[in-house]
């Protein structure tokens, strides 16, 4: 019996995740925790003064969770948490200069592996993919 259409967009999207994953972590020796590591502190540079409720909502996981996460960057001193000077109650996330770096390398790292990824396709192809995903993600 042949595969449905969104059976095989699954498929098709699980091994892509694989593959970049796979490429990534034996070209660069990165883990696969290191990519949400770099969304949550990418988050956070572009999203000053979260906390870590936000932070939990944009990974759409729970406090808890998020805090777990949160604390081993902080362990590694990519993160610092800090007192909001408005609210003393409420604890503000900072990336710190280890984030930015760390950040940084991710990028130019993971730019390396999606322009090879990518290579077999043309521009075309490209620009295809680029407006597929925006009308997944309801963007324009």
């Amino acid at each position: 019996m042949p595969k449905s259409q969104n059976s095989q967009i699954m498929s098709l999207m699980f091994e892509t995740k694989r593959r970049l994953a796979s490429k990534f972590r034996h070209k660069k020796n990165f883990l696969p925790e290191d990519l949400i590591k770099t969304e949550i502190l990418t988050y956070l540079r572009k999203n000053k003064n979260s906390n870590m409720k936000k932070v939990a909502r944009f990974l759409g996981i729970t406090p808890p969770s998020a805090t777990a996460l949160v604390d081993k960057l902080v362990i590694n001193k990519y993160l610092d948490r800090r007192q909001d000077p408005n609210y003393r109650r409420k604890i503000i996330l900072i990336v710190t200069k280890k984030g930015e770096k760390f950040i940084k390398t991710f990028h130019n790292n993971f730019q390396e592996i999606i322009k090879n990824c990518l290579s077999p396709l043309n521009k075309k192809d490209k620009k295809d993919l680029i407006r597929i995903y925006n009308k997944l993600l309801d963007k324009k």
